[in-house]
């Protein structure tokens, strides 16, 4: 018997719709019911509870029906996740995107919708019945595992309470309004005990809910509040829930103006203007709901986001415990905490192709201007063509340039006419060239050779891998060369193989995404000839644009720079001394460091102006934990990378920002760049950045203001371990800090004389702004800085959906009996928040390999211990396990990912972007910079820039193309990463399914023990504990330190 193929066409699309309304659509389709129940007995509202009791209910819209152990994904009126076992109604998420829509329409005078609209109806149960999901049509009955009169609530797409009066009068208007929107076969009437309009009678008045970012209930910081006024004496607004009648207004109490930011939500923007009950309109443009009056709704229900902007970006910065947030050490006085910029345009960046192009575009402005300044800071800096712009000007197939390969069926194989040969008598570098007939004109080519390793036992860790090889664009005319940088994986110094045979694989890339990869192709390496032309990758060169001495860099060893001088040898007599053996007063700079000390931050900073009638100028930075080198043009990796130069597969990411939190950027850049006076032996032009900022030039620029002006909020948080930044500054004494009238030119004169250098003469004209820099410099130097460690402490306690974290490494921030306040081991403070909020996942996308070289085998061993003991923590508790994922992210087969800087995003409603890693080391002893930033745009209850940030980002690491244009098809998984929860369960989908070649599981590391790990002290060495620092690194002075 054959099938009967049905085929849907237009025609039958529409005579479908015409016979069966939206009801054609399916779950898709918003369609209610007229009431909620066919009970004769009435509803009971709840009004502490903002919940219905509800007498045999009955699907109040069509969806899916689910049965829950907990409820805890749904947020109750007290602010807390639901922990009953609930039945659930959802609705389908077009379905709920077609519902927001309407009631925009309908309720909006400008579509901008700021009344949560239900996406689930949530019932309470005494026990989970043994039931499967099933789909369940408005007005239908729910069955018989229902109790008799549950407690009901509806909820909106981000789990959130809505007044189920509120919710009945709002359906009651669409309804009549839209009457396609009732479900044809759902019985009842409006006026029915238990239908809308009878419920819609249960309340009335205006009820708004004040929540923080992350959903609980808002309860005021000391010295803040939310006040009611108008229309009578003023009311409390601190308890979380209000009535505000028409001609009230809400806004913050006067104590807190400057701290508070307060706007509707889903869909508002945070600001700092009182609120008034939004208009609803008295009209429509025909043909909306023509026939249909005004709306009349006697009861809404609005939510209220309220921020305090110092909480959330900084933490608990006082020494009191706050809301079970322990306060920070105390270590840097109140004045010099980082302060809060506000109105920043934020540009998150989610690769180092868009993170250059951002450069580029930074260092342009200063160049196309022709005065003004320019600083940056970098581990290390390295000649590289920048893209013009970030997005698709900065990839491929657009940049370097325009390529339109193509590769027909009959392109022969590059293994015709392959050939190799030296680079040069002593070079360990080889040639390869491809015939033309091979390459069409325009197609990206990437040789990895084939490096063979030993093993000690055959388990997870490969015997053989592709190394970083060499890459060039073909012309489609002539051979073309590639230069491959040491195939064979030759010691320095070492001989040329003889007669050797390079085996390579061969990646050939079109302009459509096609890829063609020819395995295994081998040719005996021959003697030297012409020395081959560079690559044409393109781009553009902009690093002497930067002056030598507005540079500061950082190479370390540990890390895969090797800096250009070894450290003196001799045993140092103190930490200041051993600091400066690492130092070199050159240009670019190099600061004073520990054996083994990073500093991860590039910073990139320019301003031209003025922008103000006191000299202040426009500035402009770049953040991140890239460097500014080659192998920051990475992306597209399981296209080889394509018109990229060869290099390690990397990940990474950064921000873009402007105002007064790029100005902290520049200060920031400046202090690596100049130490704070000109040291003895210090060249000429590098005068030490206390007097080069003292100008108008580096006055803080005004903050932006009015309508139109951006809506980041940001602050800049600083690591770095104590006596690392100017280390005779920190020997001074601390009167001379304390003084109520302290003396910038006693500060520069004591610190003149500890450096042995003459004392300066100051230019007093900003002398108040350079002692707070001095100041600053001062308690950093004497105590060291941890604002990302208090920052993610907060956040991390605070977080009730999602937190992704993507670092280098994940291991506990502090040992176990680790004494003072700074000890907080952020992995159990995830563990905590996991257990308070049973509905929070955790994921975490770290690099298969640790950033740490194989030749300091004992501190890789040490960081792949670390991170498997940390993963394992979460596994070994049954309450979190499912909620935690771990995942490396997978480069060109074979190859593994770098991964370069930090982000934790947190709820979509908190980024810390930059280069603090989530290891202790990373919090308190190695360099680093991050911003913490919000943007105040709410888009669905989220903040609209991060949430499209993690969006973003998540889809690179996992190899989803976001759609290129509003014409492009979105993909299912570009669609599952738009919510938090989804995306986790996208990513634990992708897990259970062997990583889909795209990422994989938690490696534990090697299976031997051929080579011992470090001891944790030295390897992730707590940066507090000074009176180690000579006892612990003295000894590792050398050329790899």
């Amino acid at each position: 018997m054959s099938a009967t193929i049905a085929t849907l066409t237009t025609l039958f699309a529409q005579q479908r719709l015409q016979e069966d309304g939206l009801a054609a659509l399916g779950l898709t389709a918003p369609l209610c019911a007229m009431r909620w129940s066919s009970s004769s007995q009435s509803a009971t509202y709840l009004s502490g509870e903002l919940a219905l009791a509800l007498p045999a209910p009955c699907a109040p819209f069509s969806g899916t029906l689910e049965w829950l152990a907990s409820g805890s994904e749904f947020i109750d009126a007290a602010g807390a996740p639901v922990t009953d076992p609930v039945a659930v109604v959802r609705l389908h998420p077009h379905a709920a995107q077609r519902l927001e829509r309407l009631a925009a329409a309908r309720f909006t005078t400008d579509g901008v919708l700021v009344q949560p609209v239900p996406a689930t109806f949530v019932v309470r149960l005494a026990e989970q019945p043994d039931r499967t999901p099933q789909r369940v049509e408005a007005g239908e009955a729910l069955g018989g595992d229902i109790p008799p009169s549950p407690q009901v609530s509806f909820h909106d797409t981000r789990g959130m309470i809505i007044c189920p009066v509120a919710v009945a009068a709002m359906l009651a208007d669409l309804l009549t309004a839209l009457p396609a929107l009732h479900h044809p076969a759902a019985a009842g009437n409006p006026g029915d005990v238990n239908g809308l309009a009878s419920l819609a009678a249960l309340a009335s008045g205006n009820h708004v809910m004040l929540c923080d970012l992350h959903g609980a209930l808002f309860t005021p910081l000391p010295g803040t509040g939310m006040m009611v006024q108008g229309g009578g004496s003023p009311g409390n607004a601190n308890a979380g829930h209000i009535t505000l009648s028409p001609g009230q207004q809400l806004q913050a109490s006067s104590t807190s103006q400057q701290r508070l930011h307060w706007g509707w939500a889903p869909n508002g923007t945070l600001d700092q203007l009182p609120l008034q009950l939004p208009a609803l309109p008295t009209s429509y443009p025909p043909p909306l709901f023509s026939g249909a009056g005004a709306p009349n709704l006697t009861r809404r229900f609005f939510r209220v986001f309220v921020v305090d902007g110092e909480w959330h970006l900084l933490g608990n910065r006082s020494q009191e415990d706050i809301r079970g947030i322990p306060g920070d050490d105390g270590n840097t006085p109140t004045d010099l905490r980082p302060p809060v910029r506000n109105h920043i345009t934020l540009g998150y960046l989610t690769d180092g192709p868009d993170i250059l192009a951002a450069t580029r575009q930074v260092v342009e402005r200063f160049m196309n201007q022709a005065t003004g300044l320019v600083m940056a800071c970098s581990p290390q800096f390295q000649p590289t063509g920048l893209p013009p712009a970030p997005g698709a000007q900065a990839h491929w197939p657009v940049f370097p340039s325009m390529s339109t390969a193509t590769f027909n069926v009959g392109l022969p194989s590059p293994a015709t006419g392959l050939t190799a040969r030296w680079a040069a008598a002593n070079s360990a570098d080889v040639v390869v060239t491809l015939a033309a007939t091979a390459t069409p004109a325009g197609t990206g080519i990437r040789i990895y050779p084939r490096l063979f390793q030993e093993i000690v036992t055959i388990a997870a860790e490969p015997s053989f891998l592709r190394g970083d090889g060499g890459a060039a664009l073909a012309d489609g005319t002539n051979p073309t060369e590639v230069l491959l940088s040491n195939p064979f994986g030759l010691a320095e110094g070492a001989n040329q193989p003889p007669d050797p045979t390079l085996v390579m694989d061969v990646v050939l890339a079109a302009a459509n995404g096609q890829r063609r990869l020819f395995g295994g192709l081998s040719a005996p390496v021959g003697a030297p000839g012409a020395a081959p032309a560079p690559a044409a990758l393109g781009g553009l060169s902009m690093l002497d644009a930067v002056p030598l001495n507005m540079r500061g860099i950082c190479p370390v060893p540990l890390f895969g720079l090797k800096p250009d001088a070894v450290p003196p040898s001799g045993s140092p007599g103190s930490v200041t001394e051993l600091l400066h053996k690492f130092a070199s007063e050159t240009t670019p700079r190099t600061g004073p460091r520990l054996p083994m000390q990073a500093r991860f931050e590039t910073i990139v900073a320019s301003a031209i102006g003025p922008a103000a009638q006191d000299g202040a100028l426009a500035w402009q930075a770049v953040c991140t934990g890239a460097r500014w080198m080659d192998e920051s043009r990475s992306a597209m990796h399981l296209l080889g990378n394509p018109g990229n130069p060869p290099g390690p597969d990397v990940h990474t990411n950064g921000i873009r920002v402007d105002g007064q939190l790029a100005h902290d950027l520049a200060w920031h850049a400046l202090r690596r760049a100049r130490p704070l006076l000109p040291l003895p032996g210090s060249p000429g032009g590098l005068d030490g950045w206390l007097l080069f900022g003292s100008g108008d030039n580096f006055n803080l620029p005004p903050e932006p203001a009015g309508a139109g002006s951006p809506t980041g909020m940001g602050a800049l948080l600083q690591t770095a371990a104590p006596q690392s930044e100017t280390p005779e500054l920190s020997l001074a004494p601390e009167s001379l800090f304390t003084d109520p009238t302290p003396s910038l030119q006693a500060m520069a004169d004591d610190l003149a004389s500890r450096l042995g250098s003459p004392a300066p003469t100051l230019d007093m004209r900003n002398a108040d702004r350079q002692l707070a820099q001095v100041r600053r410099e001062y308690w950093v130097s004497r105590n060291g800085r941890r604002d990302a460690l208090w920052s993610l402490r907060r956040v991390l306690a605070d977080a009730r959906e999602l937190v992704y974290i993507e670092s280098a490494q994940f291991a506990r921030t502090a040992q176990p009996g680790q004494a003072g306040a700074h000890a907080i081991d952020l992995v159990n403070v995830l563990l905590d928040s996991m257990t308070e909020h049973p509905a929070l996942c955790v994921l975490v996308c770290v690099p298969r390999m640790t950033d740490m070289q194989p030749s300091h085998g004992g501190w890789v061993r040490q960081a792949l211990a670390a991170r498997r003991e940390a993963a394992l923590a979460f596994a070994a508790n049954a309450s979190v396990a499912r909620r935690f994922a771990l995942f490396h992210p997978i480069g060109f087969p074979g190859r593994a990912i770098a991964l370069r800087g930090s982000t934790v995003i947190v709820d979509d409603v908190y980024a810390l972007t930059g280069s603090s890693h989530f290891r202790r080391r990373g919090l308190t002893f190695d360099g680093a910079v991050d911003l913490a930033t919000l943007d105040r745009t709410l888009d669905q209850g989220y903040s609209q820039r991060i949430r499209a940030f993690r969006r973003r980002l998540m889809a690179r690491r996992l190899g989803i193309a976001p759609p290129a244009g509003p014409a492009t098809p979105l993909s299912a998984e570009w669609i599952r990463l738009e919510r938090p929860r989804s995306a986790f369960a996208l990513v634990q989908d992708m897990l259970d399914q062997g990583g889909l070649g795209v990422i994989e599981p938690l490696w534990e590391g090697p299976s031997d023990d051929s080579v011992l790990p470090q001891t944790a002290a030295v390897a992730d060495p707590d940066g507090v504990d000074t009176g180690n620092f000579l006892p612990l690194f003295a000894s590792l002075l050398g050329p790899d330190a």
